[in-house]
């Protein structure tokens, strides 16, 4: 229903706060991860590669964690680029650049 709707959550937050990080603690907090679940997902696959930027212990990490569902979604690849884009090129991605739907697009 959401993604049908094509809500502007990123729009729906304050200026300061328009961050796929920032939207993804808002929505625990709230406990409405559920909502975009690929959103809670990449933040912790970004953590994780803050954690060990190896390939290994990310994939073992994915293959205990994720949902295999997801594995070959456009939106999860899309997910683990942004993930790696975040840890090894900060400050390349921007709020503005993951779209205002609150979804990782596809």
């Amino acid at each position: 229903m959401v993604e049908d709707r094509k809500i502007q959550m990123l729009n729906t937050l304050p200026k300061i706060d328009r961050t796929k990080d920032r939207m993804a603690d808002i929505l625990e907090e709230r406990e409405l991860s559920f909502l975009f679940p690929l959103v809670k997902i990449q933040a912790e696959m970004t953590k994780q590669l803050q954690l060990s930027p190896r390939t290994e212990d990310l994939a073992n990490w994915i293959l205990v964690n994720v949902d295999s569902a997801y594995h070959t979604s456009h939106g999860f690849i899309s997910a683990l680029n942004d993930s790696d884009i975040q840890v090894h090129h900060p400050g390349s991605l921007t709020g503005s650049d993951y779209g205002a739907t609150g979804e990782i697009s596809s």
